[in-house]
Protein backbone atom coordinates (compact mmCIF):
# COMPACT_ATOMS: atom_id res chain seq x y z
CA UNK A 1 0.00 0.00 0.00
CA UNK A 2 1.43 3.42 -1.08
CA UNK A 3 1.84 5.89 2.07
CA UNK A 4 0.41 8.61 2.74
CA UNK A 5 1.15 12.14 2.76
CA UNK A 6 2.60 13.85 5.95
CA UNK A 7 1.57 17.16 4.93
CA UNK A 8 -1.12 18.84 7.39
CA UNK A 9 -4.79 18.67 5.84
CA UNK A 10 -3.65 16.78 3.03
CA UNK A 11 -5.54 13.35 2.00
CA UNK A 12 -3.30 12.16 -0.33
CA UNK A 13 -3.69 8.11 -0.34
CA UNK A 14 -6.36 8.40 2.67
CA UNK A 15 -9.04 6.49 2.22
CA UNK A 16 -11.22 9.51 1.53
CA UNK A 17 -8.41 11.59 -0.63
CA UNK A 18 -7.17 11.15 -4.27
CA UNK A 19 -4.88 8.33 -5.25
CA UNK A 20 -1.23 10.64 -5.89
CA UNK A 21 1.87 9.64 -6.13
CA UNK A 22 4.66 9.75 -3.05
CA UNK A 23 8.09 10.62 -2.23
CA UNK A 24 10.44 9.70 0.34
CA UNK A 25 12.87 12.25 2.01
CA UNK A 26 16.11 12.58 0.80
CA UNK A 27 18.80 11.30 2.32
CA UNK A 28 21.21 14.13 2.29
CA UNK A 29 20.92 16.10 5.10
CA UNK A 30 20.77 19.87 3.43
CA UNK A 31 18.56 18.75 1.13
CA UNK A 32 15.95 16.99 3.84
CA UNK A 33 16.19 19.94 5.85
CA UNK A 34 14.92 22.27 3.50
CA UNK A 35 12.16 19.66 2.86
CA UNK A 36 11.19 19.59 6.31
CA UNK A 37 11.61 23.80 6.54
CA UNK A 38 9.14 24.13 3.73
CA UNK A 39 6.29 21.57 5.27
CA UNK A 40 4.17 23.80 7.18
CA UNK A 41 4.04 21.74 10.26
CA UNK A 42 4.98 22.32 13.97
CA UNK A 43 8.02 19.91 15.23
CA UNK A 44 7.30 17.57 12.10
CA UNK A 45 9.39 14.30 12.87
CA UNK A 46 10.20 12.36 9.84
CA UNK A 47 10.46 9.23 9.92
CA UNK A 48 11.66 6.37 7.31
CA UNK A 49 8.17 6.07 6.63
CA UNK A 50 7.41 10.04 6.13
CA UNK A 51 6.22 10.70 2.56
CA UNK A 52 5.11 13.73 0.81
CA UNK A 53 2.61 13.58 -2.42
CA UNK A 54 2.75 15.24 -5.67
CA UNK A 55 0.00 18.04 -5.07
CA UNK A 56 2.84 19.83 -2.98
CA UNK A 57 5.12 19.93 -5.67
CA UNK A 58 4.58 22.00 -9.34
CA UNK A 59 4.80 20.09 -11.79
CA UNK A 60 8.49 21.46 -13.12
CA UNK A 61 9.63 19.97 -10.11
CA UNK A 62 8.46 16.03 -10.96
CA UNK A 63 10.10 14.42 -13.24
CA UNK A 64 7.71 12.46 -15.50
CA UNK A 65 9.42 11.50 -18.54
CA UNK A 66 13.13 10.91 -19.74
CA UNK A 67 14.48 12.00 -23.07
CA UNK A 68 18.21 12.18 -24.53
CA UNK A 69 19.46 13.59 -28.15
CA UNK A 70 19.67 10.50 -30.53
CA UNK A 71 23.35 11.35 -32.12
CA UNK A 72 22.61 9.84 -35.95
CA UNK A 73 19.38 11.76 -36.36
CA UNK A 74 19.85 15.09 -34.09
CA UNK A 75 16.00 13.99 -32.57
CA UNK A 76 14.92 14.38 -28.91
CA UNK A 77 13.65 11.01 -27.81
CA UNK A 78 11.12 10.91 -25.05
CA UNK A 79 9.60 8.14 -23.03
CA UNK A 80 7.37 8.70 -19.48
CA UNK A 81 8.79 7.27 -16.69
CA UNK A 82 6.65 4.26 -14.23
CA UNK A 83 7.94 5.98 -11.13
CA UNK A 84 7.93 9.50 -10.75
CA UNK A 85 10.75 11.60 -9.55
CA UNK A 86 11.63 14.22 -8.05
CA UNK A 87 14.17 17.04 -9.01
CA UNK A 88 17.00 17.44 -6.78
CA UNK A 89 16.08 21.05 -5.85
CA UNK A 90 12.47 20.42 -5.39
CA UNK A 91 10.75 21.32 -2.49
CA UNK A 92 7.27 21.50 -1.49
CA UNK A 93 5.80 25.08 -2.07
CA UNK A 94 1.76 24.01 -3.18
CA UNK A 95 -0.35 23.26 -0.27
CA UNK A 96 -3.86 23.51 -1.59
CA UNK A 97 -5.78 22.61 1.31
CA UNK A 98 -3.86 24.54 3.52
CA UNK A 99 -4.52 28.57 3.62
CA UNK A 100 -3.15 30.15 0.77
CA UNK A 101 -0.35 32.30 2.41
CA UNK A 102 1.16 29.21 2.98
CA UNK A 103 1.66 28.03 -0.51
CA UNK A 104 5.01 29.79 -2.42
CA UNK A 105 4.64 31.53 -5.77
CA UNK A 106 7.97 30.69 -7.16
CA UNK A 107 9.27 29.40 -10.48
CA UNK A 108 11.86 26.77 -11.25
CA UNK A 109 14.66 28.61 -13.06
CA UNK A 110 16.14 25.90 -15.86
CA UNK A 111 19.80 24.94 -15.31
CA UNK A 112 22.32 26.26 -17.66
CA UNK A 113 23.18 22.88 -18.75
CA UNK A 114 19.39 21.59 -19.69
CA UNK A 115 19.19 25.21 -21.38
CA UNK A 116 22.18 24.79 -23.38
CA UNK A 117 21.26 21.18 -24.56
CA UNK A 118 17.49 21.87 -25.32
CA UNK A 119 18.72 24.90 -27.49
CA UNK A 120 21.34 23.11 -28.97
CA UNK A 121 18.54 20.26 -29.76
CA UNK A 122 16.07 22.42 -30.93
CA UNK A 123 19.14 24.60 -33.50
CA UNK A 124 20.63 21.12 -34.96
CA UNK A 125 16.46 20.22 -35.15
CA UNK A 126 16.04 23.33 -37.19
CA UNK A 127 19.05 23.11 -39.48
CA UNK A 128 18.87 19.45 -40.06
CA UNK A 129 14.67 20.29 -41.57
CA UNK A 130 16.37 22.68 -43.92
CA UNK A 131 18.99 21.00 -45.01
CA UNK A 132 16.32 18.24 -46.15
CA UNK A 133 14.36 21.09 -47.53
CA UNK A 134 17.29 22.20 -49.60
CA UNK A 135 18.14 18.30 -50.71
CA UNK A 136 14.57 18.14 -51.69
CA UNK A 137 14.27 21.35 -53.89
CA UNK A 138 17.80 20.61 -55.64
CA UNK A 139 16.70 17.27 -56.39
CA UNK A 140 13.56 18.42 -58.07
CA UNK A 141 15.85 20.89 -59.90
CA UNK A 142 18.25 18.02 -60.99
CA UNK A 143 15.19 15.73 -62.12
CA UNK A 144 14.83 14.54 -65.82
CA UNK A 145 11.68 13.36 -66.91
CA UNK A 146 12.25 12.94 -70.75
CA UNK A 147 14.91 13.42 -73.33
CA UNK A 148 13.81 16.74 -73.57
CA UNK A 149 14.72 17.45 -69.65
CA UNK A 150 18.33 16.00 -70.52
CA UNK A 151 19.19 18.25 -73.55
CA UNK A 152 18.10 21.17 -71.37
CA UNK A 153 20.12 20.64 -68.60
CA UNK A 154 23.18 19.54 -71.13
CA UNK A 155 22.35 22.81 -72.56
CA UNK A 156 21.97 24.48 -69.13
CA UNK A 157 25.09 23.55 -67.94
CA UNK A 158 26.96 25.26 -71.21
CA UNK A 159 28.93 21.97 -71.43
CA UNK A 160 31.58 22.62 -74.37
CA UNK A 161 32.26 18.92 -74.30
CA UNK A 162 28.66 17.95 -75.39
CA UNK A 163 26.89 18.97 -78.56
CA UNK A 164 23.46 18.20 -78.27
CA UNK A 165 21.23 16.62 -81.34
CA UNK A 166 17.66 16.87 -80.76
CA UNK A 167 15.62 14.27 -83.10
CA UNK A 168 11.82 13.54 -82.58
CA UNK A 169 11.91 10.20 -80.57
CA UNK A 170 15.65 10.75 -79.01
CA UNK A 171 18.43 12.92 -78.07
CA UNK A 172 21.98 12.57 -79.23
CA UNK A 173 24.90 13.79 -76.81
CA UNK A 174 27.61 13.82 -79.27
CA UNK A 175 31.95 14.92 -78.44
CA UNK A 176 33.12 16.40 -81.52
CA UNK A 177 36.95 16.81 -82.34
CA UNK A 178 37.55 19.46 -84.29
CA UNK A 179 40.91 17.99 -85.80
CA UNK A 180 41.38 18.39 -90.07
CA UNK A 181 37.79 17.39 -90.53
CA UNK A 182 35.84 17.00 -87.82
CA UNK A 183 34.63 13.54 -86.32
CA UNK A 184 32.66 12.21 -83.25
CA UNK A 185 34.99 11.16 -80.73
CA UNK A 186 32.01 9.65 -78.33
CA UNK A 187 28.26 9.88 -78.63
CA UNK A 188 25.28 8.72 -76.42
CA UNK A 189 22.23 8.22 -77.53
CA UNK A 190 19.01 8.60 -75.07
CA UNK A 191 15.65 7.76 -75.89
CA UNK A 192 12.05 9.49 -74.85
CA UNK A 193 11.88 7.28 -71.83
CA UNK A 194 15.81 7.85 -70.69
CA UNK A 195 16.25 4.18 -71.95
Amino acid sequence: MPGKCCVPRCNGNYKTGPKVHVFSFPQADEARQARIRAIPRESLVVSANARVCERQFKAEGIVRETSYIDQATGHTVTAPLSHLRLRAEAVPTVFPDCPSYLSIESSRREDPESKRMRLEAASLEKVLAESILTAKKEEEADKLCDSKDVANFVRGKKLTFWHVIECSDHVILAHICNDHAPWIKYSVVVKTDLT
